[in-house]
């Protein structure tokens, strides 16, 4: 009542509560006015034993009317059937006396009259003391009595009666739970005994007696003719009408709780319904196994999907059983798995690992022998893909469908110069072209590739080309060259020139000057680099080294050691890199300010900028409405509170106001939600990031990992450097 009062607010609910306060004047007694009702009955109420109880005579007699009743008196059976006089002493007692109390109680019905007056002849000697009956009632007949076909009834002293099999008495409250148990072990360990029935199997036979007549109490009250209770048809039980019994459905273990009668399926679903097992308890009585058709059958009746029914499983439980073998647990039906799609495959037809490049007989690097320009002719095969398939989806062993996951696609494009072909389940990339090939950002092209013979000069004039280029010689001072595709300079990128490459760039000489600015959408490779400004969004491999310039790569910057006094080192200017810096030597002892830094991907750290602008954003606004509103976060019941305090005329914008109110909330911790994620990876790159300098590192240079700088104060040798847990490291 209570529960039901709080859920439902309105005014009438309370009238059940207003009436259950003052029903009865609030405090248990009558309500003022009305009279107590006096109930005048022929006894008193039987006791609250249910036993017999005394009929309190000396309250019914008077004057001399009490004659011969002193010390004696009457009770009556709790059921009105039989009355006893009792005598404790008091002197003797006439058959009239006798008949006046009677009467006078209101006993009328099956009255012994040799036994009153056998009390009254008993009465005479003084030392008499004891019982006798005097009256009895005539018993009801039995109109319909149940009979228990596999039961047999036994009552305890206590008045509870026993339910035997066989002899033996049976938990049934135990059966009803063990089904219900959360590990299959617990069965295992239980150790029920049960009785197990067959399909069709007689449980409780009806027997009716037409014949049967009304009996009287000893007050003279009709008794009805005694219906024992129907039992009600629990599971996987019916009631055969026509034979008058209930009849088992399907094999299983006979269970009664109360007037219920049942039949369990031995069977124990798994709680994630993935599987089904068998329990063979020990039985009681002569053993009652099941069939594999009694199995499927019962399997099917429980609402398991014909699918998952294995009828192996089946057939190898019900001869195990019937050879006496049967373990306790065995499998006998099990939910059909999902099977998870097949993840796309590609695979290139061309050789895309770069090489070191080919030694000179000086000992420098021929970095036109890296592989960087991979020619192909029309009609070759590049590459195939293999398509993802569709996961097949699984059923519980209740046809709840399982859903399996679809194989993961490969996203793989492609572009100018090459062709595609569907083959059954494959993707097959041709070159619709001579020309070049490249495999960037998951896309395939096939470009033509422009020479130039000689320098980017006044002749050729800046250059902007959709295709490969092959430059040989310099780009000289002032000059811009543009590529969508991969470039190659067999000279050098001289002060002042601009070099944009939109694939790979391979600078055989080097980069120099303080007005010079390259910029790389992949790997770049060059013999050194001097003062320039240089972007690579790929790793970059220098061949000699890097001096006095502002480089950031995406990947991994490695100065090689060769010929010469500078090679090996990075001296001056700003070495930045995403995943590593590899170095022999780092910063000189003649000039301090040489940073090596690593920092997480740029475009990451520019979302996260981006991410902090939105939320400061959306931050002031949230501030904005506040200062309307009175409270600065989503709280349920502080708002409806609020608005059910708002005047009519008002509501409605103050509805449209919380509506942009929650718009925003949920915005701010989507946004948070988002930053906190690229943050994370921006630690994580951090955290695996690395600067190694494997032979001489100098006082004066600054190591950066994100936010954290360190300034080396002294000469080290053979040294690295990460970061964790906030700070950077050193190990040697």
């Amino acid at each position: 009542m209570g529960k039901a009062a709080k859920k439902d607010k309105s005014g009438a609910s309370l009238d059940d509560l207003y009436l259950e306060a003052f029903a009865d004047g609030g405090d248990g007694a009558p309500a003022v006015g009305d009279e107590p009702e006096i109930v005048v009955d022929n006894v008193l109420a039987p006791d609250a034993s249910g036993g017999d109880y005394d009929l309190g005579i000396q309250d019914r007699m008077a004057g001399d009317t009490m004659r011969g009743w002193e010390q004696k008196g009457l009770k009556a059976s709790a059921d009105h059937m039989t009355v006893t006089f009792w005598c404790k002493g008091g002197g003797p007692i006439d058959v009239e006396s006798l008949a006046d109390g009677l009467r006078r109680l209101g006993i009328v019905h099956g009255i012994d009259e040799k036994t009153l007056q056998r009390i009254a002849d008993r009465s005479r000697d003084p030392d008499w003391r004891g019982e006798e009956v005097v009256a009895k009632g005539t018993e009801p007949g039995v109109g319909r009595r149940i009979h228990y076909c596999l039961l047999t009834l036994e009552r305890g002293p206590a008045g509870d009666t026993r339910r035997l099999v066989d002899g033996a008495e049976l938990d049934f409250d135990s059966l009803a739970e063990v089904f219900t148990a959360a590990d299959l072990g617990e069965l295992k360990d239980s150790p029920l005994v049960v009785k197990a029935v067959r399909p069709g199997t007689r449980l409780i036979e009806v027997i009716d007696n037409p014949g049967a007549r009304p009996g009287r109490d000893v007050f003279g009250t009709v008794v009805d003719v005694i219906q024992e209770p129907l039992p009600v048809c629990g599971r996987n039980v019916r009631y055969n009408e026509k034979a008058r019994c209930f009849e088992a459905m399907m094999h299983g273990y006979l269970l009664i709780m109360e007037n219920i009668v049942s039949v369990q399926p031995p069977v124990w679903i798994q709680p994630d319904q993935l599987a089904a097992y068998y329990i063979n308890f020990h039985q009681v009585g002569p053993p009652c196994h099941p069939s594999a058709k009694d199995i499927y059958n019962l399997l099917v009746l429980m609402g398991v999907h014909k699918r998952c029914i294995n009828p192996a499983l089946i057939k190898e439980t019900a001869q195990r059983l019937a050879g006496g073998r049967g373990p306790k647990v065995m499998k006998v039906a099990e939910a059909v798995q999902p099977i998870t799609g097949r993840d796309a495959e590609f695979s290139l037809n061309f050789d895309t690992e770069k090489k070191a490049g080919m030694e000179r007989e000086d000992g420098s690097i021929d970095l036109r022998e890296r592989n960087a320009a991979i020619s192909v002719k029309a009609g070759q095969l590049l590459a195939v893909k293999t398509l993802a398939t569709k996961g097949v989806s699984g059923l519980t062993l209740f046809g709840k469908l399982i859903k399996a996951p679809n194989g993961k696609d490969k996203k793989v494009g492609f572009g100018a110069g090459v062709r595609q072909v569907k083959k059954e389940d494959k993707l097959l990339f041709y070159a619709a072209m001579d020309g070049n090939v490249h495999f960037t950002n998951n896309v395939l092209t096939v470009v033509d590739v422009m020479q130039v013979k000689g320098d980017v000069d006044y002749e050729t004039g800046n250059l902007n080309v959709n295709t490969d280029l092959e430059i040989g010689g310099s780009v000289l001072p002032g000059f811009c060259v543009r590529a969508k595709g991969a470039v190659v300079i067999n000279g050098s990128v001289e002060n002042g020139a601009t070099v944009v490459a939109g694939a790979e760039l391979v600078v055989n000489k080097g980069i120099v000057g303080e007005n010079t600015r390259v910029v790389c959408m992949g790997d770049l490779q060059t013999g050194f680099i001097q003062d320039a400004e240089v972007l690579a969004k790929g790793d970059v491999v220098i061949n000699s080294y890097l001096y006095n310039a502002r480089l950031r790569s995406g990947g991994k910057v490695t100065v090689l050691k060769g010929q010469g006094k500078r090679s090996g080192k990075i001296v001056g200017g700003v070495c930045c890199a995403t995943k590593a810096i590899v170095a022999s030597y780092a910063g000189s002892p003649s000039s301090a300010g040489t940073v090596l830094s690593i920092q997480a991907d740029p475009e990451l750290n520019g979302r996260l900028k981006e991410l902090e602008e939105q939320l400061q954003a959306c931050n002031r606004k949230i501030a904005k409405i506040s200062r309307t509103l009175p409270f600065d976060s989503f709280d349920a019941d502080r708002i409806k509170a609020f608005v059910a305090g708002v005047p009519a005329a008002q509501k409605q914008s103050v509805l449209r106001l919380l509506g942009a109110f929650s718009k925003l909330i949920k915005l701010q911790k989507e946004i948070r939600h988002q930053r906190d994620q690229l943050a994370a990876k921006a630690d994580f790159a951090l955290r695996h990031g690395v600067v190694r300098v494997t032979s001489s590192l100098y006082q004066g240079c600054e190591i950066e990992f994100g936010r954290s700088k360190l300034v080396v104060s002294s000469d080290m040798e053979a040294v690295a450097f990460t970061y964790g847990r906030g700070k950077i490291n050193i190990s040697t």
